[in-house]
């Protein structure tokens, strides 16, 4: 998930453009009302199929319960000669997008035409030109439909690409056939634990995600000036396909495994899962990459953005260090967790910093 924003001078001038800079937002440091992350539930979903939405709204206070956003499916293809992730006509012309709703959390069916537009199925042909080629596939043979939220307060636009289900193409029938049965749609991950170890070393990691006997997270603290070391945990799902661990693999069926597919379970970590390769011709296994976004309120990381690319997705934890602010006050921090096949969730705690 890359989440992208632009600012309302920026649209007004795309005419002139005609093209949307390529700019990741990568600040850690939360200040005005903006958009951290969103989130769709499922996270694949086939045209027509319904998904909830939610975005993660922050300013220097914390996370806003209400969000001014509005929000669209964008309905046109951006053309080869522009470089953005998304046509620049569906920022400015409403005629180009179709509305979801308003609010930090909306619902919506994915357009019925997506696989067309965005994916391997043969664009519509528009008045006086041929029909449009396929999209390629991204790196893990996915396509995605764009959605476009448009802060009225602040008059930015953020980009979300939701990742939709569609055919196999270029494959024989059998392949196909083999596809759609062993195939697991995206699930979004989500952190099991983060754990704070102190800047002096000693004693047992303290899991800032654990509640209280209320069921309440407890802000904890820390002393101002201080670094430490955050390290964010996630389900690991190295075992595949055995039989008995509850996750209804890609090499298990209800037939093979009704305990794990009976009521089928994805892992909410790295998952595994089937892709084309082109140059083989053949389907192989995969291991999904994970990233981790960083926010925070007040005080410094030591990298915006930590994870695990497919070649270690076997490690099910990454790091980063935070240090505090020298005033005493609660710190608002987020983790962003996102997988490369589109899903995302994320986590807050409150940090207490007091003085030495």
């Amino acid at each position: 998930m890359v989440l992208l924003r632009y600012g309302l001078a920026l649209v007004l001038g795309l005419c002139a453009t005609a093209c949307v800079p390529d700019v990741e937002q990568t600040e850690t440091r939360v200040g005005a009302p903006r958009v951290l992350a969103v989130s769709a539930t499922p996270a694949e979903a086939a045209p027509r199929e319904s998904v909830a939405f939610e975005a993660l709204y922050a300013d220097a206070s914390g996370e806003l319960q209400q969000a001014p956003l509005d929000w669209a499916f964008c309905l046109e293809r951006k053309s080869l000669a522009e470089l953005g992730p998304i046509a620049p006509v569906c920022l400015s012309d409403a005629a180009a997008a179709e509305r979801v709703g308003a609010g930090r959390s909306v619902r919506g069916a994915v357009p019925k035409d997506a696989c067309r537009l965005f994916g391997p199925d043969r664009a519509p042909a528009k008045e006086g030109e041929p029909s449009g080629r396929p999209v390629d596939p991204d790196g893990t043979g996915g396509y995605h439909q764009p959605l476009v939220l448009h802060d009225q307060d602040q008059g930015d636009f953020t980009t979300f690409e939701v990742r939709i289900a569609c055919g196999l193409p270029g494959v024989s029938q059998a392949q196909y056939a083999d596809f759609n049965r062993r195939y697991r749609r995206n699930e979004n991950p989500a952190l099991e634990a983060l754990e704070l170890v102190p800047a002096s070393g000693s004693g047992e990691p303290i899991d800032l995600l654990a509640t209280n006997s209320a069921g309440e997270l407890s802000p904890h603290p820390v002393t101002a000036g201080e670094t430490v070391l955050l390290r964010a945990r996630w389900e690991d799902c190295t075992s595949g396909d055995d039989c008995g661990d509850g996750i209804c693999g890609a090499e298990e069926s209800l037939e093979s495994c009704a305990q794990d597919c009976a009521t089928p379970r994805a892992c909410h970590g790295s998952e595994v899962y089937l892709y084309f390769d082109p140059r083989g011709r053949e389907l192989v296994s995969r291991r999904e990459a994970i990233m981790l976004s960083w926010f925070s309120t007040a005080g410094v990381f030591e990298a915006a953005r930590s994870g695990r690319s497919e070649s270690d997705a076997a490690l099910a934890s990454s790091e980063n260090e935070w240090t505090a602010p020298s005033l005493e006050g609660d710190v608002a921090l987020w983790v962003v967790l996102h997988d490369d096949r589109g899903g995302a969730s994320w986590h807050a705690v409150t940090l207490q910093v007091q003085s030495p």
